[in-house]
C-alpha cells in the first residue's frame, strides 16, 4: 500500500515525476494521433538522437567517407537542422505542403512557433508525418 491506497505503477509513477515540467511539444507530442513509431521518431529529433552521419560521426560510427548530405550539393552537413529544415531539396517539400519554419529559433521552440502560426488542427499531425517521410 502507498499511502493509504493500493499500489499500482501509474501512481508510483505520477508521484516520482509529478514536479518535473515538461516542454509543452512533448505533451503535445505524445498526445498526438500519429502511430507510435513517428511519435518516437520525432522524440528522437527533438532529443538530437536521430542517426544522422554527423551523430554517427560523434558517437565514432562512422563508416562513410564523409558527412555530407547527398540529397543537395551545398557541401553541408547531414544533421538534424539541414536534414529537416535547410536543406533546398526539404525546403522545397515543405514548401509544397504550405508550411514555413523559422530557423533561427531553437527546435522545440521553432515547432511550437508554426504550431501557432499555421492554426491548423492537424498541423503536428502533418508536420510529424512529412518529418517521418523525408
Amino acid at each position: 500500500m502507498l499511502w493509504g491506497r493500493q499500489y499500482s505503477s501509474r501512481r508510483f509513477y505520477n508521484y516520482v515525476f509529478s514536479g518535473m515540467a515538461s516542454t509543452p511539444y512533448f505533451k503535445v507530442l505524445w498526445k498526438s494521433q500519429c502511430t507510435p513509431r513517428v511519435k518516437f521518431f520525432a522524440w528522437l529529433v527533438l532529443m538530437d538522437r536521430l542517426n544522422t552521419k554527423t551523430m554517427l560521426r560523434r558517437r565514432h560510427l562512422n563508416i562513410q567517407d564523409d558527412v555530407l548530405c547527398v540529397m543537395c550539393n551545398q557541401g553541408a552537413e547531414e544533421d538534424i537542422d539541414h536534414l529537416f529544415f535547410t536543406c533546398p531539396f526539404v525546403v522545397q517539400c515543405w514548401t509544397s505542403i504550405n508550411f514555413s519554419w523559422d530557423v533561427s529559433l531553437p527546435l522545440a521552440e521553432r515547432l511550437m512557433r508554426a504550431n501557432e502560426v499555421h492554426a491548423l488542427d492537424f498541423f503536428v499531425e502533418a508536420s510529424l508525418i512529412a518529418a517521418w517521410e523525408l
